[in-house]
């Protein structure tokens, strides 16, 4: 769901930072509500997973200038002089995307937890370097995950684009979390399994139209291919995953 803050800022008053004086920044301004509806499709990369599951979903975030809280999760861009941004994050890490249709997963449980963390972007005109690093905060998995990705941002009349790509980090405890079998998980017709860290390569894409003052159409899709490391647990069955989404937002 973290993509959905890139459509927020289609909305007139979306979180955008003032660069005139860079300093250390408060939320800023009140811009709104934000009401909405998400279609997600996900490409599965487990066992027994649908090719492709459709999910509606309804959208609900409150943004100031530069902070956001949503169902997506919480972005407070805290520094911002036009060239470097750094933003705190906090997003849900949800583990296995659709287990229930494989016997494999029975006796298997994972937690949904929250991550937080830090990232960091340096602009120069539509193109953009970006750096983040997020760690399990409720003491589930106990793992991080860290990306860098290499961006361009552009507007064409009301269509806004922002295509990237990059490669993200997985340490153990994450990759055991999201693709691991656990001692008292194995059995007869499922082994243990405990994957190393990994580093995934990755492409991004959203675009936006933006529908009068408060309205926003846009269409999100990424994709990643997994790692050897975890492509060897007895979970998984694709080399691959992958998700796209189509959201209609109403900013009041």
């Amino acid at each position: 769901m973290q993509k959905i803050t890139f459509l927020t800022a289609l909305l007139v008053g979306a979180a955008q930072p003032s660069v005139a004086n860079a300093q250390l920044q408060g939320p800023g301004e009140f811009e709104g509500l934000t009401l909405g509806a998400v279609v997600f499709a996900d490409v599965s990369p487990y066992q027994g997973g649908d090719d492709i599951e459709a999910n509606p979903v309804p959208y609900l975030a409150i943004d100031w200038e530069n902070l956001h809280i949503g169902i997506d999760g919480i972005s407070f861009s805290f520094w911002n002089d036009g060239v470097l941004e750094i933003t705190a994050l906090a997003d849900p890490r949800f583990a296995f995307a659709d287990p229930d249709e494989s016997p494999l997963f029975d006796g298997i449980e994972r937690k949904t937890t929250v991550e937080a963390g830090l990232s960091a972007r340096l602009v120069a005109g539509p193109v953009y370097a970006e750096v983040r690093g997020q760690y399990d905060i409720l003491d589930v998995h106990n793992g991080y995950e860290a990306s860098a990705r290499l961006g361009l941002e552009v507007d064409v009349g009301k269509v806004s684009f922002d295509l990237a790509g990059g490669v993200s980090y997985s340490d153990e405890k994450l990759n055991g979390y999201l693709f691991g079998v656990r001692a008292d998980e194995a059995r007869i017709d499922l082994e243990q399994f405990s994957p190393r860290d990994s580093f995934e390569p990755f492409v991004s894409v959203d675009i936006g139209l933006q529908l009068g003052r408060r309205s926003a159409i846009a269409a999100f899709a990424d994709f990643r291919l997994l790692s050897d490391e975890v492509r060897e647990s007895p979970l998984v069955d694709r080399r691959y995953k992958g998700s796209a989404g189509v959201a209609i937002l109403r900013r009041f």
